[in-house]
C-alpha cells in the first residue's frame, strides 16, 4: 500500500512539474500576430505555429484533458524515460490555425503513436462551410482534393534541414498539402 502511494505521489509531483514546464513554455512563446509581422510575407510556417503562446496553452490544455497520457498505447509523459508526448490533429481544415480546432480533434499521442499514424492513416483535409462553424461536425465540412504531403507528412518543413532552403520541403514547398491522386473528380 505503501509502495502505491508512493507511486502515486511521485506521478502527482511529475505533473506539476511538467505543467510547470508547459506554463514557463507559454511565457517564453510569442504570439503568432508579433511572429508574423516579423516575416516579409506575414506569414509563419505550420512548424513556427506551434511554437507561439497560442498553441502552446492549447496543447497544455489537451494534454491535460488526457491526462498526460498516449491515447494510442497509453503510455505516460510524466517520467524519465517516457517518449515526447504530441498533441494531434485527426483532421486538417485548409486556413485553420493549430489552435483553432475543436478539441474533438486533437489527441495526444506519444512520439512513437503519431509517427505511426502519420505513416499509416491518411489526415483528411477539409475546406471550412458555414454549417461547419454553427455545428463543429466533420459531416459539415468539404472534402478537398487535397492530402497531407506524404514527404513531410503535412509539416511543411523539416527542423534538421533548416540550413538548406530554410527547412522548406521540396516535395509540397512548405505548402503542407499535395494533390490527392484518388480523390473523386469534383
Amino acid at each position: 500500500m505503501k509502495a502505491n502511494s508512493q507511486a502515486t505521489e511521485f506521478r502527482n509531483n511529475r505533473r506539476a512539474s511538467t505543467l510547470a514546464h508547459l506554463d514557463c513554455r507559454i511565457k517564453s512563446s510569442t504570439s503568432h500576430h508579433t511572429l508574423a509581422t516579423h516575416r516579409k510575407d506575414g506569414k509563419l510556417s505550420y512548424h513556427d505555429q506551434l511554437d507561439t503562446a497560442e498553441w502552446q496553452k492549447r496543447r497544455k490544455r489537451i494534454l491535460q484533458r488526457d491526462d498526460f497520457m498516449c491515447q494510442g498505447c497509453g503510455c505516460d509523459g510524466l517520467d524519465d524515460h517516457s517518449p515526447t508526448l504530441h498533441v494531434h490533429h485527426r483532421i486538417y481544415i485548409d486556413g485553420y490555425a493549430p489552435w483553432e480546432y475543436h478539441d474533438n480533434f486533437l489527441v495526444t499521442l506519444c512520439n512513437e503513436c503519431h509517427t505511426e499514424t502519420h505513416a499509416r492513416n491518411e489526415v483528411d483535409v477539409y475546406h471550412e462551410t458555414r454549417l461547419f462553424k454553427a455545428t463543429g461536425l466533420v459531416g459539415d465540412l468539404d472534402p478537398t482534393d487535397l492530402r497531407p504531403c506524404t514527404r513531410c507528412l503535412g509539416a511543411g518543413i523539416f527542423r534538421q534541414w533548416m540550413h538548406i532552403q530554410e527547412g522548406v520541403c521540396f516535395r509540397c514547398r512548405g505548402d503542407r498539402y499535395e494533390k490527392n491522386p484518388n480523390a473523386p473528380p469534383a
